[in-house]
């Protein structure tokens, strides 16, 4: 999955079927779908509608899809699963998702699934079970059990079995007891062979140890070689990334370093995750600092694998958290799209969707005369030249100039360089820094026009960007690339100019 550009997707809020079919449940009681959304609402997104929309997301530069849940459920996220071998009926079933499957894999698509087994929903067929029969019930041991009676429904009694964050609807599994670690195993396996290209695992930390992922792994491969294993972690990862365990982790100490570089002192506190530190701007050595930290933390090639986005499900919008300050989004995606890892796009990030935290920035995808264009277009050419170009996919990381709020890095592999600099300050600014080779043309500027590269091949390299801006310079520019760039540079014996 190292070259792969992600699409996160709720299936609820992404797209309804574009040929209703008749169904048994109460259309009526959908929430409208252009509605801030509710807690506990559902919008009626199928998988069939999301299958109608391939090739807008091919379009986009996507080939990875990221489903949230899609078991059957008593919420639109489906984070309380009742059944982990069906798909839940409301998003179109297991035919809608079989059909959803290939349409997906013939067009290069690949497809990972969300995996809740840290927890389940009041719903799942042993829970009730030990509910209805309590000591008596063959499955108690499925649970994590205090005492008895047990008290979903009633907060004034002790619920007597662990659930997750304390939320009572949420039961956790036992994940010591045998016949458990079995069940997960053996799901993470029947999907695999159904077709799916991976697993996303949700609150992994309390699902097993070492030995338990390592099985896990063994057993995945076994029936797909080439199966993506991810990891949700909003912190270190380190003990589970010792390419024994899983593959990659949910990149979130990222997320914020480019929060604090692209948007520094625009960040909204009041659209954080409760329980965030404050967020203090960072400068262009204070960004460095933390991105090779966070590449250095794991061995090499790992951190390519790392899931890396802006923002999540169960975040605010990116957007939002910068108070609106859509240059803080322009910056934001140019680093995602050009850092080590594979760059995760939350379904509406790319138009412009704003929303606070979870449920706001759960809401339905936005109609088409509401897209930001433009932003959509820098999200499309900004895959298209990392797809061009193996550096940017493949490549080690080092800085050349970390100065105030200019950064300029290097991606190398192969014997091909990519150049990123970013400005997140408003002044322009310049960075002179050792090249042995001529600079490499312009593929891409990102904010105000006029960045320019000169230099190398013995002289300095002139960096000069705009404020709130930035560029990429490459030897490979895409076939479809559109955008205004006047390029000139000579012969690699001389000094080049570049100009965007």
């Amino acid at each position: 999955m190292h070259d792969a550009v992600f699409y996160a997707v709720n299936p609820d809020r992404f797209a309804r079927d574009p040929e209703p079919s008749p169904h048994p449940w109460d259309d009526g009681a959908l929430e409208p779908w252009d509605a801030p959304p509710a807690h506990r609402a559902y919008k009626g997104g199928t998988l069939r509608g999301l299958a109608a929309r391939l090739d807008h997301l091919l379009a986009l530069g996507v080939d990875a899809l990221y489903l949230t849940p899609i078991w059957p459920s008593t919420t639109h996220h489906r984070y309380k699963p009742i059944d982990h071998l069906r798909v839940e009926p409301l998003l179109g079933g297991d035919a809608a998702f079989d059909a959803l499957l290939a349409a997906a894999h013939a067009r290069g698509l690949r497809v990972v699934l969300d995996g809740v087994f840290n927890h389940v929903g009041l719903g799942f067929p042993p829970f009730l079970d030990v509910l209805e029969y309590g000591e008596r019930s063959p499955w108690r041991r499925w649970f994590r059990i205090a005492g008895w009676p047990l008290s979903p429904f009633d907060p004034s009694r002790p619920a007597n079995y662990a659930c997750w964050n304390g939320n009572r609807t949420m039961p956790e599994l036992a994940h010591d007891h045998p016949p458990v670690r079995e069940h997960v195993l053996s799901v993470v396996e029947h999907w695999l062979r159904r077709g799916v290209d991976g697993w996303r695992f949700d609150a992994p930390a309390g699902v097993g140890d070492v030995a338990f992922w390592r099985e896990l792994r063994r057993r995945a491969r076994a029936v797909r070689a080439d199966a993506y294993l991810l990891g949700e972690c909003w912190t270190d990862a380190s003990a589970w990334l010792d390419g024994t365990q899983w593959d990659g982790a949910t990149n979130y100490p990222l997320m914020g370093a480019i929060h604090r570089f692209a948007a520094g002192a625009r960040i909204r506190p009041e659209h954080l995750v409760p329980g965030t530190p404050p967020q203090v701007p960072l400068d262009a050595a204070g960004f460095a600092r933390e991105v090779e930290g966070l590449v250095a933390r794991h061995p090499w090639p790992i951190p390519l694998a790392q899931l890396d986005f802006l923002g999540t499900h169960d975040t605010a919008r990116f957007l939002t958290v910068a108070g609106g300050d859509r240059a803080s989004v322009e910056l934001g995606a140019l680093l995602l799209f050009t850092l080590p890892g594979a760059p995760c796009l939350y379904a509406g990030d790319e138009v412009g969707m704003q929303g606070g935290l979870p449920p706001a920035s759960r809401g339905g995808y936005p109609s088409h005369e509401r897209w930001d264009l433009a932003l959509l277009d820098l999200h499309r050419r900004l895959a298209a030249v990392r797809r061009a170009n193996a550096p940017l996919r493949r490549g080690t990381l080092r800085p050349l100039h970390a100065a105030g709020d200019l950064l300029v890095f290097e991606r190398v592999a192969g014997g091909e360089t990519v150049i990123v600099a970013v400005n997140a300050g408003t002044a322009a600014a310049r960075a002179s820094v050792p090249l042995p080779r001529a600079a490499p043309p312009c593929l891409l500027e990102v904010g105000a026009a006029g960045a320019r590269a000169s230099g190398g091949a013995g002289a300095p390299l002139e960096v000069v960007v705009p404020g709130r801006s930035g560029v990429v310079l490459g030897a490979c520019r895409p076939a479809n690339l559109h955008g205004a760039f006047a390029t000139s540079s000579s012969s690699a014996e001389s000094t080049s100019e570049t100009r965007a």
